[in-house]
């Protein structure tokens, strides 16, 4: 089957290329017996291993198309589950804390998830198909679906572990940002990625003075070329953001806050708070430990499961021909798929 457009090849290989959409070969998969989806109709155990939106998304879609469905779903965060991508918005107070929670605890009353809030699963017991929780509580499992995401990449930078040096990857840390913000005259994010930017303009907002330090030649070299990137610094510039580009950090100085960053020019730039944005990685250990198959991510197939045929995965902690998306509308997809597949 072609897994860009769904049409149907008959024989034992590939077409050279796709008739429909004209994709190559490679963008085949073998499409095996599709076995009964006995899972809609009898009862089985589903526990969803993380709160983002790949995990909702999950217990939505087993609930749309099952409803004696046993659902879990175990959030690490003691918050009901929000809309992570509604940070960036939170900071530069669009929005209020309630608007980011992205169903009430009656949803999941209604819809019969039974939602854990502020556990984690510290283990997976492959054979037994159960779960341990940090509780000391276990679950067992016909389904497993993780969707732990993502950690904020921290790089090995002298002065990372000082106080006022952060990562917004949580509620929690932007709270902590905002309450900062009150008495600060200057921040600097390092990293001039989507992340980046969209912390740097929320913080612009507050009239505090913020640096952005990019380390390649031009800001977004993966989006833009030179000259989009110099349209993009100069309105950058009009809302209040001095963007430093070619800037390599040596350290960020201070004894126990931070009070700076110093550049491998040896200039000094002063700021009490220092923000990294320099990507994510995929929160593998748990599976790591369990034996699943890791490359940089967790590896999925196109039915989102993994190494396991009883474990399915969603969102950043995946990967997939190789790519990590580490993308909102693709957890969301992909959640979806997830659950589709769980259920058979």
């Amino acid at each position: 089957q072609c897994l860009v457009c769904g049409y149907i090849h008959t024989g034992s290989e590939p077409p050279e290329s796709c008739p429909i959409c004209g994709v190559p070969s490679s963008e085949f998969e073998p499409l095996g017996l599709q076995k009964p989806p006995e899972a809609i109709s009898r009862p089985q155990k589903y526990v969803i291993v993380g709160g983002g939106i790949a995990g909702v998304t999950s217990a939505e879609e087993l609930r749309k198309n099952s409803e004696n469905a046993e659902i879990t779903l175990v959030c690490a965060e003691a918050l009901l589950p929000y809309y992570r991508l509604s940070l960036s918005r939170y900071l530069a107070r669009e929005v209020d804390r309630s608007s980011l929670v992205i169903h009430p605890k009656s949803f999941y009353e209604q819809k019969r998830i039974n939602l854990h809030l502020g556990m984690e699963v510290i283990d997976i017991h492959k054979a037994e198909r159960q779960v341990a929780f940090s509780d000391g509580s276990k679950a067992d499992y016909d389904k497993l679906i993780i969707a732990n995401g993502a950690y904020p990449f921290v790089p090995p930078i002298t002065g990372k572990e000082l106080a006022n040096v952060i990562t917004v990857r949580n509620l929690e840390d932007a709270d902590y940002i905002l309450q900062q913000l009150k008495s600060l005259e200057s921040v600097i994010c390092i990293g001039g990625g989507i992340l980046g930017l969209e912390i740097a303009g929320a913080i612009a907002k507050s009239g505090v003075r913020i640096t952005l330090l990019e380390g390649m030649e031009w800001l977004m070299p993966r989006q833009l070329n030179r000259k989009g990137s110099g349209v993009l610094k100069k309105y950058l510039e009009t809302i209040g953001i001095e963007v430093r580009e070619n800037a390599k950090v040596q350290e960020i100085t201070g004894e126990v806050g931070c009070t700076g960053v110093k550049l491998s020019t040896g200039e000094q730039l002063p700021a009490r708070m220092v923000i990294i944005t320099a990507g994510i990685r995929p929160n593998v250990g748990l599976v790591q430990k369990a034996g699943l198959e890791v490359n940089s991510g967790l590896v999925v197939n196109s039915s989102m499961q993994t190494s396991d045929e009883n474990i399915f995965a969603a969102g950043d902690i995946t990967e997939f021909k190789g790519m990590l998306y580490g993308l909102w509308n693709a957890a969301q997809i992909q959640g979806k798929i997830a659950a589709q597949n769980a259920l058979g």
